[in-house]
């Protein structure tokens, strides 16, 4: 019976293992999936009317360095593709960044400051 004992556990603790397992990918995958909401919801704000100027907009129009409220901005397609891509940059190079220090401080450390840089920026 000792054995079954040690083998019931052995199973017990596989089982926990892969529930730990299942449970980081899930909030690994939402991860991503964010990330492609907030890349899609980019894309949406920098049309016509949102944030670049409609055609028939008579009120201020902003520049780089201007701030406030009710003003909108006229992109060219370089600027608009850049605003597009800011997010993409950004991953970039952080996972640049993580590239060089992933193996000193593990996976679930990385998870936990991209999660918490993610909450922040949110």
């Amino acid at each position: 019976t000792a054995i079954l004992d040690i083998s019931g556990w052995k199973t017990y603790v596989h089982m926990a293992a892969s529930a730990r397992l299942y449970y980081a990918f899930v909030f690994i995958a939402l991860g991503g999936l964010l990330f492609g909401y907030i890349i899609g919801a980019t894309s949406n704000i920098v049309t016509e009317g949102q944030l670049e100027c409609s055609s028939d907009w008579t009120g201020p129009v902003g520049t780089w360095t201007s701030v406030g409220y009710r003003q909108c901005y006229r992109f060219t397609a370089l600027d608009r593709g850049f605003l597009t891509s800011l997010n993409l940059i950004g991953a970039l190079l952080s996972s640049l960044f993580c590239f060089l220090y992933s193996e000193n401080m593990g996976r679930k450390l990385e998870t936990q400051i991209g999660a918490a840089l993610f909450l922040s920026g949110s």
